[in-house]
């Protein structure tokens, strides 16, 4: 038997499950009206989507009819649908990558581990993992058995070298001597940084702090990749996790807001030390401001001070290059006006913004000839939170007021 969850969370698990399979409300309800045998058009879908939508708000509940064609179209039981991921049962008795991920049982992970045909290293015919299901199952003892006993790791916390493209993850479960047959799960640990930032979800969700800093909670990959010098694309929407955020916003110990808006640092490609925040921080903010405005504050507060933080070093190191390149070109300049005119565009040249207003990084020449090297490179925070809380919207426009006089450095205007 199993545990019919309530409407509200049956809806948002239900969303997350169509954003993640279909991107849009829109193509899950003109499947659905398809599978039903109902007519394809625009009313049709419009209607199911008006329906859907009070679904997923928790308004009305799953119907009855609805359970076989949801099951369908986001591939699973009726079991798991109702219990929002917490009970599923596998069809037969053939032991399957599914059947696994469901188990609570370290005797089946370790035969399953052992057997010869390494079916653990491969894809089923639905096209995943163990570890697909797993974090699907929300099976954390699985998933933390698999890296306490080093089967699999989502972080090489040695140094690999892959920084900036993933963080080394890989499996010491060997293949078989036929060849390259059994890569799967290697290349998708590699290759699919979201497995990390679920299994940090679930790390959350159970209460295992002490696993954020050995997943590289709070980072990305590309942020390794960032340096003083101009960077175009940050690549940090890629990276972006709901689930992860959801699971900030939603757990119950302070300590997960506070080790996620504090500040970090990180040593990037070029050797240079980077001091950064959670990337997602403004959507944490968006978040809490909407769902725990009282836990919003401090994190507000701390947003505020890393942006201020900011502002006021770049402010300061384009005025010391600014100084320096007055001193350097009052040779070259008889005009007092042209001579700070182009030491000015000098000391902002070479402040760089992403083309998505996330990142800002600067370098410049400063001290006796111009002979020294200064620069720094972090990202910025900005909230699209909407409230009526006097104290909560104060803080939000101080905020991205600050993030506005960052970007107008350079002369970007949000």
């Amino acid at each position: 038997m199993f545990k019919v969850q309530n409407n509200k969370e049956i809806g948002n698990y239900l969303r997350k499950l169509i954003v993640r399979k279909y991107g849009k409300q829109r193509r899950f309800c003109r499947e659905y009206v398809r599978l039903a045998g109902l007519p394809v058009n625009d009313e049709e879908i419009r209607k199911q989507e008006n329906r859907l939508s009070q679904i997923l708000k928790g308004e009305k509940g799953v119907q009855i009819t609805d359970l076989p064609i949801f099951s369908e179209l986001l591939g699973m039981s009726c079991e798991q649908l109702l219990s929002c991921g917490k009970t599923a049962y596998p069809k037969g008795n053939r032991v399957t990558n599914y059947s696994i991920a469901m188990s609570k049982k370290q005797k089946d992970w370790d035969n399953y581990i052992n057997r010869e045909d390494k079916l653990i290293l491969n894809y089923d015919e639905y096209g995943k993992s163990v570890i697909d299901y797993a974090l699907e199952f929300e099976n954390y003892g699985l998933l933390k058995y698999l890296m306490d006993n080093n089967y699999i790791w989502f972080v090489d916390n040695g140094d690999t070298g892959y920084k900036g493209f993933n963080y080394g993850a890989g499996t010491s479960i060997k293949r078989r001597d036929m060849g390259y047959t059994d890569t799967m799960v290697p290349l998708q640990l590699q290759n699919e940084d979201r497995l990390r930032t679920q299994m940090v979800a679930l790390a959350i969700k159970n209460k295992d702090f002490e696993m954020l800093d050995e997943l590289k909670a709070r980072e990305i990959p590309s942020l390794y990749m960032l340096t003083y010098f101009p960077n175009r694309e940050s690549r940090i929407e890629e990276y972006k996790n709901h689930d992860l955020i959801d699971a900030i916003v939603n757990s119950e110990d302070d300590s997960v807001l506070d080790y996620f808006s504090e500040p970090f640092t990180i040593t990037n490609r070029t050797g240079a030390e980077c001091t950064f925040t959670f990337p997602f921080l403004g959507d944490v903010i968006d978040e809490l401001v909407r769902r725990a405005p009282s836990k919003a504050e401090s994190v507000i507060k701390k947003g505020i001070c890393h942006n201020n933080d900011t502002y006021k070093r770049l402010s300061h190191m384009i005025n010391r290059v600014y100084e320096d390149q007055l001193k350097f070109n009052k040779d070259f300049y008889f005009d007092e006006r042209e001579l700070r005119k182009a030491s000015r565009k000098t000391s902002t040249d070479n402040l760089w913004i992403t083309n998505d207003k996330k990142i800002v990084s600067y370098y410049g020449m400063s001290g006796e000839n111009g002979r020294k090297y200064i620069g720094l490179v972090t990202n910025v925070i900005r909230a699209d939170s909407k409230t009526q809380n006097p104290l909560l919207k104060e803080l939000v426009v101080e905020l991205n007021g600050i993030y506005d006089d960052i970007l107008n450095l350079k002369g970007h205007k949000e």
